[in-house]
């Protein structure tokens, strides 16, 4: 291999000067410095395509509770700030009042103030109120006329919303109980329990014709099974 080498340099010494020499030796240069950097450049796209390990996210189980509480008091329905409803019977001030979403009867009675010949005993006072209720208070000695109707905080009206004398009362009364009256089939009974919800308790029977799909004819035919 050394004669080899021999022959070739002195084969070069006769046929190629000094300056085709030189020139060789800077292409050469030249070549090696083009290889070295596109080796670098390549092991440097190779380290970019390396898979990066991913990192597990951590849960916080307290604050997974938390979230989880805070959900479910979204969900749980607001009391109603206030409720209307309508004060008769043996009271000093009857009418309608508007009072806090978490009143019981026994507000609704002290607002409207029962008079002497109220018998409170008649009634439930603790029961909480519910809007669109009518709280008619009993006088003494009307126990025989309520014997089977007072329930929920009403002297003469039954806990289906009929009073004793089987009229259907339009502020308590449910869909199916209005369904009942003639001419009132399912869509103007909703209609109805919607119009109360949205615009507070009827203030008289004759309101009725305030109500969407109930017009004068309806109305004659209802009047006398209603009663507010």
């Amino acid at each position: 291999m050394a004669g080899l080498f021999e022959r070739l340099r002195d084969w070069l010494q006769m046929h190629v000067n000094g300056r085709v020499l030189a020139i060789l030796m800077v292409g050469l240069a030249a070549l090696a410095f083009y290889v070295g950097c596109s080796y670098d450049d390549w092991g440097a796209d190779k380290g970019a395509l390396t898979p990066v390990k991913a990192t597990a996210e951590v849960t916080d189980p307290e604050a997974t509770e938390a979230d989880a509480a805070s959900t479910t008091d979204a969900a749980t329905p607001a009391e109603a700030a206030e409720v209307v409803v309508h004060v008769a019977g043996a009271v000093a001030k009857p009418g309608v009042y508007t009072l806090p979403g978490s009143a019981r009867v026994d507000d609704a009675v002290r607002a409207a103030e029962a008079t002497a010949e109220a018998d409170l005993s008649l009634i439930n006072l603790a029961e909480k109120l519910t809007d669109g209720q009518k709280i008619v208070v009993p006088k003494a000695g009307e126990a025989a006329a309520t014997t089977d109707a007072p329930t929920a905080g009403t002297a003469t009206a039954t806990a289906s919303g009929k009073t004793a004398d089987d009229l259907i009362n339009i502020n308590t009364a449910t869909a199916e109980e209005l369904e009942e009256l003639p001419g009132i089939g399912e869509v103007r009974a909703e209609a109805i329990i919607s119009h109360r919800e949205t615009n507070g308790p009827f203030k008289a029977i004759e309101n009725l014709q305030d109500v969407s799909g109930i017009g004068e004819k309806t109305y004659e035919k209802i009047a006398s099974s209603v009663t507010v």
